[in-house]
């Protein structure tokens, strides 16, 4: 996944062990999580990322390390978006919904 905004040379994405990897300036990354299943990746810069995923599984990247965030549901979490403003909409199974603000 790249960013939106244009920056190419900014690519992020997870292996399936939990592996975090980013691409910047022409380099590879890994920095390992506790995030397993990821569904889906979303974020305002590389550095603001979230991340959703089985079990619940809610995630925030600061650039330097992945923090779990308390989802409120146990429902595998299959999307997000992140808005310009920072707020988080996430959708899981049946029917899971929540909006997460920073």
């Amino acid at each position: 996944m790249g960013l939106a905004d244009g920056r190419e040379n900014e690519l992020f994405g997870f292996a399936g062990d939990g592996s975090f990897y980013t691409f910047q300036d022409d380099v590879w990354s890994a920095v390992q999580t506790d995030a397993m299943n990821v569904n889906a990746l979303d974020g305002r810069a590389v550095n603001d990322l979230y991340a959703v995923g089985g079990d619940g599984g809610f995630f925030h990247f600061d650039g330097t390390r992945w923090t779990a965030l308390d989802s409120g549901t146990t429902e595998p979490l299959r999307d997000l978006l992140v808005l310009p403003n920072g707020h988080v909409y996430v959708v899981g199974d049946h029917g899971t919904f929540f909006v997460y603000v920073p």
